[in-house]
């Protein structure tokens, strides 16, 4: 490691020192890595794959405009993270920023317990697609049935995501640097790829942008006419865009994370924004018939196969299953660093054993398999609830949302009585957004109160769109979030709130004694007191 590195490395360990915790997972990654974390975490030629027949088939492709307001809100929200980050760099940021920000105990743990959560289930929600994937490339990888049976996809699903989730934990048991590797090769190959997917579909070019404002006719019967349709619609568009946070969630594994990390997130919804709309765009100017019912279904593969022919379509599937490999480690390791956040602060039950982290591998080994075990739970649910599991997988972008809420609503508070941001930040030298705090603050907090009612509004078409139509599930939207959010609060108010405290194996040896006070630049102010199980 050079010089320069170490003297990063020194300096970084005592700002987490100031913040009260003790160097434990290992600082080995670099601005790249981080950006790699974030940028997998999106993957969009892989959402491209799973999310943008979804937005066809409700909107057309008109439903694309919906794609830069759901960057111009995020991108909002992650001017203010860049800004947090760049003072408190630690696993579970959203949690963590949430405690220096709000005044009261139950609003930064309701908040971590939302992205814990989401990030697990978004995690257990990505393995339907290598059992979509897998069989397409290879018919042996349909290890159930023939594929056409009742049942045959959604145990083949099991399966094989079973198998992946298995392999996703034993890398992330090995080290962070072993993930972060093949993420690195994962968004390189993604890059190029998408290049020369824009490339060749430019050249096979057979109608101009204008493409972009067609319809399909899908307002025709919608009682709120095509207003309502984009709005569904824009829920494609939103699935494709959280976890930008994730390069901060692994801060304490990376050298100078208070410039890496909103650089990295920062570049990260940049590169994400470029590539999904680019790509849609120059894919419907391409394929022979933008409004067909087969894209609805097939994605961006469909449409490769219908401009290029089956092999090439083969070779896309390829790209998309590493694209789809490398989020999927980047998402276990973003939901094992926001749970160990919470665990070390003993504000999860057994947070003393979730929060050990291995002297061998640097990584916190159980918590990781328990991670695992519980996706594999949920992946379950797949084989004769496939609607529920559905509901449960799109209800993880709403969850980001409300969690989101949890730190942008206390900075907006904060920023209104003057006690955020201090003064010493402005003066620091990192991100800040001085002047244009108050109003970017604002103006994300309307945007993800909009966008969560959007996500969870009852409609059939996304909440159950097959028989048999049940009146709970269209409004699961709503029921699960509520769900969520009570089994939070009673987990807390029963069981939680009296053993909050940094557990013993973490505390820093050169803490200072913090009152969480805001005034102080570099205060995450975890319990006084050492937690007990």
């Amino acid at each position: 490691m050079a010089s320069s590195e170490l003297s990063h490395t020194d300096e970084d360990q005592a700002h987490l020192e100031s913040l009260g915790y003790k160097q434990r997972l290992r600082r080995t990654l670099g601005t790249f890595d981080s950006f790699a974390f974030a940028f997998s975490y999106f993957s969009e030629i892989s959402n491209l794959a799973i999310v943008l027949g979804l937005g066809l088939a409700l909107g057309g492709p008109a439903f694309i405009w919906s794609w830069p307001m759901v960057v111009g809100g995020m991108l909002l929200v992650t001017f203010l993270f860049c800004e947090l980050a760049a003072h408190y760099p630690v696993a579970g940021s959203v949690y963590n920023w949430s405690k220096a920000l709000a005044r009261s105990k139950i609003a930064p743990w309701l908040t971590g317990w939302l992205v814990v959560i989401a990030v697990i289930v978004a995690f257990a929600s990505m393995a339907p697609a290598f059992g979509l994937i897998m069989p397409q490339l290879w018919q042996g990888f349909q290890l159930v049935g023939d594929g056409k049976g009742q049942y045959d996809f959604a145990a083949n699903t099991v399966i094989l995501g079973a198998v992946f989730i298995g392999i996703s934990c034993l890398f992330n048991c090995v080290g962070t640097r072993t993930v972060s590797r093949i993420n690195k090769i994962g968004i390189r190959i993604e890059i190029i790829a998408s290049i020369v997917f824009v490339i060749a579909f430019l050249f096979k070019a057979k109608r101009s942008p204008a493409v972009l404002f067609e319809t399909a006719d899908t307002g025709t019967s919608h009682h709120w006419g095509y207003a309502g349709a984009f709005l569904a619609a824009a829920i494609a568009s939103a699935y494709s865009l959280t976890g930008m946070d994730a390069a901060s969630d692994m801060a304490e594994e990376t050298v100078n994370p208070r410039k890496a990390a909103p650089r990295s997130m920062l570049y990260a919804v940049g590169a994400a924004a470029v590539t999904f709309f680019v790509l849609t765009t120059v894919a419907l100017m391409a394929v022979p018939n933008p409004a067909s019912s087969r894209y609805a279904s097939g994605g961006l593969p469909a449409m490769i196969i219908d401009v290029f022919g089956e092999t090439w379509g083969k070779i896309a599937l390829i790209v998309i299953l590493m694209a789809l490999i490398s989020a999927a480690l980047a998402v276990q390791s973003f939901a094992i660093r926001v749970t160990f956040g919470m665990a070390r602060d003993n504000n999860l039950p057994f947070g003393a054993r979730l929060s050990r982290v291995s002297e061998k591998t640097g990584t916190p080994i159980t918590l990781t398999i328990l991670i695992g075990v519980i996706a594999i739970a949920i992946l379950v649910l797949n084989v004769r609830q496939p609607q529920i599991a559905g509901v449960i997988g799109s209800m993880t972008v709403a969850l980001m949302y409300l969690a989101y809420l949890g730190v942008v609503g206390p900075m907006l508070f904060a920023r209104l009585r003057g006690r955020w941001p201090a003064p010493e930040h402005a003066k620091s030298g990192y991100f800040h957004l001085g002047r244009w705090g108050t109003p970017i603050t604002i103006a994300s907090f309307v945007y993800l109160i909009a966008g969560f009612i959007n996500l969870i509004w009852p409609r059939q078409e996304i909440f159950n769109p097959a028989p048999p139509y049940h009146w709970y599930l269209q409004w699961s939207g709503f029921l699960f979030s509520s769900l969520v959010v009570a089994a939070g609060l009673a987990l807390y108010y029963f069981y939680q709130r009296h053993r909050t405290g940094v557990v013993a194996e973490h505390v820093a040896d050169r803490s200072k004694p913090l009152a969480g006070a805001l005034g102080t630049p570099d205060s995450v102010p975890p319990s006084a007191t050492p937690g007990k199980e």
